[in-house]
């Protein structure tokens, strides 16, 4: 049911390198990078993990920079939930 969480950093850089080697190790590699969000997955689906720099532009605190999202199977099913 959840689709990904993502968690906020300051670094990207930094956090990219370390969430690297947690990833790698449980079977999840990268699989989109751009210069404000990094995020992993595991081959065949499942939940993915994000890590990135707050949406807002604001500096990453407790909660800003975090989310979770469910999974759905298309646009239709999104706008009717």
């Amino acid at each position: 049911m959840i689709g990904y969480v993502t968690v906020g950093t300051n670094d990207l850089k930094k956090a990219g390198e370390f969430y690297d080697k947690i990833c790698g190790e449980l079977g999840m590699g990268r699989f989109t990078a751009n210069d404000r969000l990094i995020a992993w997955g595991a081959q065949g689906g499942g939940a993915g993990f994000g890590v990135g720099l707050p949406f807002d532009g604001k500096p990453m605190t407790v909660g800003n920079g975090v989310m979770a999202a469910f999974g759905a199977k298309d646009k239709a099913q999104v706008e009717r939930v």
